[in-house]
């Protein structure tokens, strides 16, 4: 099915395609316009670059065919528009002109209508600040966007997967020598990984931010125990059989944990779209 036929009005198109679509490629501050003063923006955008940023607007048509005649027109008068006039973003209070303009339509343009539109853009200063895409180009972006996105979540997750197993290891490597009374093996867990998921969390819904606390928490309180002993600190034997007790039963309490996190891993991994 083409993009056009997805999408039963303008609406639906601006909202469950355009504006995601706009998130997933790097825009921020996507805001639409529609409606209030928009004077031919349906959607206000920024863009961050080398030298700052960058200000965008974007008409959206859902239409099966723009071809010569009273839509491109009415594009003319849009983008005319567009550049005149002023616009303010929410929580960005500043009054400012966009430098580029997109026109997204769900459905085809014309070779006859883009040369008609380009041919009398060259005369305006902005006129090569335009860019016609299409319902193909905007699929194949979409598709793009989809990828890379996923790409970054199975890396991200497979990242983590990975430190829970090597800590797994670690934990049971220490668990023995501690059982022997010996600390010799208190390599310390790698925790960058899991650190930096609780900073920016994917599917808290799915995988549990407080089981990933709570390994961390407990993976720290391990390696103190463990270092008091490696840095040659002295302590009777009373507080040694305590410290074997306590650090046995929270190693087996964070290998209970990344044990449920790396199935719950596994499990929102297999449900992602095929790369």
């Amino acid at each position: 099915m083409t993009l056009y036929g997805q999408f039963s009005n303008e609406a639906l198109f601006r909202e469950k395609f355009v504006k995601p679509l706009l998130n997933k490629l790097g825009f921020f501050l996507v805001t639409d316009y529609h409606g209030r003063r928009e004077f031919g923006k349906d959607f206000v955008f920024l863009e961050l670059h080398r030298f700052g940023l960058r200000h965008c607007g974007a008409q959206v048509k859902n239409k099966k065919t723009i071809g010569l005649g009273r839509t491109v027109d009415e594009l003319l008068i849009d983008i005319e528009q567009a550049f005149s006039n002023p616009f303010k973003l929410p929580d960005y209070n500043q009054e400012s002109y966009i430098s580029d303009f997109y026109i997204f339509n769900s459905g085809g343009i014309t070779p006859e209508a883009k040369d008609d539109l380009i041919s009398r853009l060259r005369k305006k200063n902005y006129g090569n600040n335009i860019y016609l895409l299409d319902g193909d180009r905007l699929d194949s972006l979409n598709k793009w966007a989809t990828y890379q996105n996923d790409k970054n979540i199975r890396q991200r997750l497979s990242g983590l997967k990975n430190q829970l197993f090597i800590n797994i290891k670690i934990w049971e490597s220490m668990k023995r020598e501690i059982e022997k009374g010996s600390f010799r093996e208190a390599r310390g867990a790698f925790l960058f990984g899991i650190e930096s998921f609780l900073s920016s969390p994917i599917f808290p819904e799915r995988i549990s931010q407080n089981d990933l606390m709570q390994l961390w928490q407990n993976a720290r309180i391990v390696d103190a125990i463990c270092n008091r002993y490696l840095v040659g600190t002295k302590v009777n034997e009373e507080i040694k059989k305590q410290d074997i007790k306590s650090a046995i039963e929270l190693i087996d309490k964070l290998i209970s944990y990344a044990r449920k996190l790396f199935v719950d891993i596994e499990n929102v991994t297999s449900e992602l779209k095929p790369l």
